[in-house]
This record gives C-alpha cells, sequence and structure tokens, in this order.
C-alpha cells in the first residue's frame, strides 16, 4: 500500500521489469481518470499512454521467452571483432529485422548456422527483441527440444490440449525463433 495525493491510501503493485527490476504502478484511480477522463493531448493522458505502451512492451519481453542469460543480448553488444561471419550473421539479422514487414508478408523465414558458441542465440535474441520493440510485433524463441516435449505431452491423457492447440499457439506469434535444432 501507498499515499496517492489525490485519493489517500492505495493499493500499490509491483510489476517485475523485463531486465530484472520491479516498478511501482502509479495510482489505479489517477491512472484511469488520466486515460478515461482527461483530455486527450494533455500531459496527464501522454503520461498514462506511455505508461500503458510501457507495460505492453515489458508483457511482450517478458513472454517472448528470451532467458535471462540472453536478457541483454542486442545487434549492439554482439562482438564481431574482426570476424567476416559474425558481421556478416550481424548485418544479415539487422536487415531481416528492419524489414520485418516485407519479410513477414512474403513468408520470409531466416536461418542460422554456425558451430557451438559463434552467438547464434545471441542473435536470435536480439532479433526477437528487435521486432517486438521496433515492430511492436508479437515474438517467441523456443527451443525445438521444448516444442517436441509439449508435442509429446497430449499423449498424457491428463493434459488439455492437443498438438493442433499447440501449433495455433506458435502460428499465432509474428516471429517464432526456433532455437537448438
Amino acid at each position: 500500500s501507498g499515499q496517492c495525493s489525490e485519493h489517500g491510501e492505495v493499493d500499490r503493485t509491483e510489476v517485475e521489469q523485463f531486465d530484472g527490476s520491479m516498478q511501482v504502478r502509479v495510482c489505479k484511480k489517477c491512472q484511469w481518470n488520466a486515460l478515461h477522463l482527461a483530455p486527450a493531448g494533455s500531459e496527464a493522458h501522454r503520461q498514462a499512454v506511455a505508461r500503458v505502451q510501457t507495460e505492453r512492451l515489458n508483457s511482450a519481453l517478458i513472454g517472448s521467452g528470451i532467458t535471462p542469460r540472453f536478457a541483454g543480448s542486442t545487434f549492439d553488444n554482439y562482438r564481431v571483432e574482426g570476424n567476416q561471419s559474425a558481421a556478416r550473421a550481424l548485418s544479415v539479422c539487422k536487415t531481416y529485422v528492419d524489414n520485418f514487414e516485407d519479410n513477414w508478408d512474403a513468408g520470409r523465414s531466416l536461418i542460422l548456422t554456425g558451430n557451438l558458441g559463434t552467438g547464434k542465440t545471441h542473435l536470435a535474441s536480439g532479433m526477437v527483441r528487435a521486432v517486438i520493440t521496433q515492430h511492436r510485433a508479437s515474438a517467441l524463441i523456443v527451443s525445438a527440444a521444448e516444442i517436441i516435449r509439449i508435442f509429446k505431452s497430449p499423449m498424457d491423457r491428463s493434459v488439455t490440449y492437443t498438438d493442433r492447440d499447440l501449433l495455433a499457439e506458435l502460428a499465432g506469434f509474428d516471429l517464432v525463433v526456433i532455437d537448438e535444432v
């Protein structure tokens, strides 16, 4: 609980952020008033809309499947250091994200191959993050082993979903990255 200058004692909730930190939400009544009663374009309305957009972005990133190990993986911190193959892979991934809408419309996919430790998951996580933040698209990174594990689960009679449900769920994302194939 906390104090609101306008509404007195209020319940405050904390929301985990993608970076692992916690953020305290503003007073729910103040947020509702700013969204629904404040004049559109006013500072209060603008801030309330920005908070909603930030929460949606945070939720999309948390739900993206990016593991804590790769939560900080971006194109900017991918190390190329004179490696032409790494530089080419980075360029291809950036171009794919920059042209994501055209790639999505065309049904174009991208396959990253290479030895262990070459940065494929770093680039893939960076792509997922960039597609979510730059294009406001839905994206998921999941291992092939996890997909197989979930596909096998409907064989257990206590499971309430089918393999078709899983396919429908995966098809609902704008970008699905299958890692560790």
